[in-house]
Formats: C-alpha cells, structure tokens, sequence
C-alpha cells in the first residue's frame, strides 16, 4: 500500500515533535520524567479497567491519562505535554495491539494537540 502525502507530512510532522519534546526532557528534569511515567500508568489502568467491563466502549471521549496531559500543559509546558500525549498512545498500543497506521495517527494527532494546548494555555 502506498502512503499518501498526508500521511507522510503527519509521519514526519509527528517525527520532528517527538524529536523536538525529548530535547525538552533535559530542560524539565524529573518532571518530564514523572509525567511520562504518569500517563504510561494511567494508560495501564485504563486497560485492566476496560478488561472488567462486561461491555468495552472502543471510542471514548476521555481516557484516563486526560489529566495526565492536561497537567502536563500547566506544570510541565506544551512540550512535554506532546511527550506525553505520543507516551499515553503508545502505552495503549503495548495493552491492546491495534494496526500501526492507527497508532501512528493517533500519536500524531495527540503529540500535536498537546504542544498545541499548551501554547494556547
């Protein structure tokens, strides 16, 4: 399958934030650090909690490591909250295997808005 151009302008979009943010991890210190290891965390509980429900929901609008993020912005800046965004997708994928190009998308997606948040904020 060939990849069309948006897919490769996100592919490299979501490349230059991630490569961007983890210069920032020096910068924030241990706060970086313990957001990452936050949101991979929250991710975590959120799959053993969609293991219990009788009925998992596959779209939610909200997933447990929002505030992970959201504190990320105030406390940590847009960077690290992008840092944390591609943690929280990756974190889901190592619980519930999904296609690559959708946890890419996602990532990118996430990455992006969360340095975009946090600038806004």
């Amino acid at each position: 399958m060939r990849a069309t151009a948006s897919v490769v302008l996100a592919a490299v979009l979501g490349a230059l934030v991630v490569a961007a943010a983890a210069l920032t991890i020096l910068a924030a210190g241990g706060v970086a650090v313990a957001f990452l290891a936050a949101v991979v965390g929250a991710e975590l509980l959120a799959a053993a909690r969609d293991d219990d429900l009788a009925d998992p929901v596959d779209a939610e609008p909200f997933r447990i490591s929002t505030p992970v993020h959201l504190a990320a912005m105030i406390v940590a800046g847009p960077w690290v909250a992008a840092l944390a965004g591609v943690f929280g997708v990756l974190a889901s994928r190592l619980t519930a295997p999904r296609p690559t190009r959708d946890v890419l998308a996602s990532a990118v997606s996430l990455g992006v808005a969360g340095l975009a948040g946090g600038y806004a904020y």
